[in-house]
Parts: structure tokens; sequence; C-alpha cells
């Protein structure tokens, strides 16, 4: 596999120069789905509330036990998130030119906060909570006029909001800043409100806390080790320090599970995080099964689709 990752896959130099191309694309979605998110009392923009069938459920990774409740469903906000590639080889510029954020376990979500509330929603655009923030325009008392986009990784049961990313502050656009100023920023603003961490039910529902990230050029051990204090760490996300927010995957974000960090980084990790899956061979056999099973799955859903669109066309037939 390893002459394939060679030829597949860009160096970083060359990712940037292609990424630059679609800039300017990046840049008009982005001020479209902003400019959605001013006029979001156009109800037009908002699905009526549905009820999911439990396939739909699993695909979005909602809880089955609340299958029973109605959805609602943002179409402009689907599809919006900057996705991760796994990382199938390390980069030539990795320690000069990359940050790396660990990720807890966790709901992976975009919040927006305007007109007095926070909404949550999936990555499927599904709204999944409500609540107020001390967000600008996250609550009534906090810059009501205002608006803050973020991505998140949400912890319902520790009311956890941790933010990954920034798309907008304050009505103050990011999407088209590259890593480095966007996690300046955002590591600026939250420290010039540390009553984000503090919840107060009915003015800030949940703690919002910017994760931490590291230059790619120094160990990792003790920034895990730490945050095995603070939550469950589900994997690492790594940053190029020059790209803009743009939806979809890119080889500019990478993925990787910490126990894989000796195999693939050569790098010592804390012994919390040492436990493997008991199917784990090694690197390579893992991401193929994953890129195998991503498949399967979506052949699944595109069937359902289908038989899901051949039972209404039968019904529209006998009408």
């Amino acid at each position: 596999m390893s002459m394939t990752r060679h030829k597949k896959f860009e160096d970083s130099e060359s990712c940037i120069t292609r990424e630059s191309k679609n800039r300017d694309a990046s840049f008009n979605a982005g001020r479209k789905f902003l400019q959605n998110v001013l006029n979001s009392d156009n109800e037009e923009a908002m699905e009526e509330a549905v009820e999911l069938p439990e396939e739909a459920l699993e695909d979005m990774e909602i809880d089955l036990s609340k299958k029973k409740k109605k959805y609602k469903i943002r179409k402009d906000y689907a599809r919006i998130f900057m996705l991760s590639e796994w990382m199938l080889e390390v980069p030539q510029d990795f320690a000069e030119n990359w940050y790396m954020v660990p990720c807890p376990v966790g709901k992976r979500v975009l919040l927006v906060a305007q007109k007095g509330l926070t909404r949550l929603y999936t990555r499927k655009g599904i709204e999944i909570a409500v609540l107020k923030t001390y967000l600008p325009g996250g609550n009534h008392k906090r810059c009501h006029n205002s608006f803050t986009i973020l991505d998140c990784i949400w912890i319902p049961n520790k009311e956890e909001c941790y933010v990954l990313d920034v798309l907008a502050w304050s009505n103050q656009e990011l999407i088209n800043c590259d890593t480095d100023f966007r996690f300046y920023w955002l590591r600026s603003q939250i420290e010039e409100h540390p009553e984000l961490q503090t919840i107060r039910k009915g003015v800030n529902d949940c703690s919002v806390i910017q994760l931490p990230y590291l230059t790619c050029d120094q160990p990792f051990y003790d920034c895990l080790q730490s945050m095995c204090k603070s939550f469950s760490i589900d994997g690492l996300l790594f940053y190029h320090k020059q790209i803009p927010y743009t939806n979809g995957r890119t080889p500019l974000v990478t993925w990787l599970k910490a126990y894989m960090l000796p195999e693939v980084l050569n790098m010592h990790i804390p012994e919390e995080l040492e436990e493997k899956p008991a199917s784990y061979v090694d690197f390579e056999t893992h991401v193929l099964k994953v890129i195998r099973d991503e498949k399967i799955r979506l052949q699944n859903r595109q069937k359902r689709k289908e038989q899901l669109d051949n039972s209404v066309s039968e019904q529209e037939d006998m009408e």
C-alpha cells in the first residue's frame, strides 16, 4: 500500500495550490451559507418537522431511543463541515505547517448562535438541541443582533461543547481566513469571555471550551495526558496552517486514532491511550476495512433510497 499512497496523495504544497484555485467558489458558497443564517427567519429555509425512519437515524448517528421525536432539518446547514481524511502518509512539511487537535468522544455539530438562541445541528442538518449561551447572539442578553457559527464536538451528558473551529464570530466572517488566523481569533475571543465555561441555566446552558492545538514540531505526550483528565479521547485531527474553512473532505485535514500514533508518527503516548480494538491488526488493514465498510454503507443507503422512491412512485400510480 505504501507505493499506492505516494502515487495517490499529493504533497501539502500541491494540495494548497489546488485548493487555492477553488478558493473563490468556496468563498462564495461560504458567503451564501452565512447569508442563509442571517435570513433564517424565512420559514421556507427550514423544512417542516419530520419523523425520521430508523435507518436514517442510524446514518445520522442519532439516539435510536428518541426515534419517535420529530426533528427539524435545515438543508442549507447540511454538508457545511470541513471533513478529514486518514493520514495515509506523513506530510513532508508536517513539523512546520501543521497543527494537532485532540478530539473527545462526542457528536460533531454545527453550533449556530443567533437571535437569542444557540442551536446545534448534525452533519446532515438535523437540529438536535436548542440552548442559551454567552456566545454573541446566543442569548437575549448578549448581542441579540449578532450571530456566531462554530464547528464543535458536543458531549450532551456533560453539558460541554468543545470547539474545533470557527466560521463566524459576532458577525465577523472567518470562513475564508486560514487555519492559523482562525485558531488565533477563536482563542483570543474565548479567553476574553471566561463566562462561556461556566454553566448558568437559562443564560449559558453548556460550557463552550476551545480544544487545545499544538504545532507538530513537538511531542504530544503531555497534552494528551492532560486531556485524558478532561475527557475520553476519540482521536486526533491535524490541520494545515494555510487552508481556509472549506466544506467537504480535504487532504489538508487528516485524522488518526490516538493508539495509531506510535505506528504512524513514531510517537510515545500515555498508557491509557494504548488500548486497541480487539479486531485491530495494523493501520493499513484498519483503513482498508473502514473504506470498504463505508462503501457498503453508502451502497445500502442508495438501495434504501431507491426502494423508497419506487414505493412512492407505485403509490402515485395507484392514485
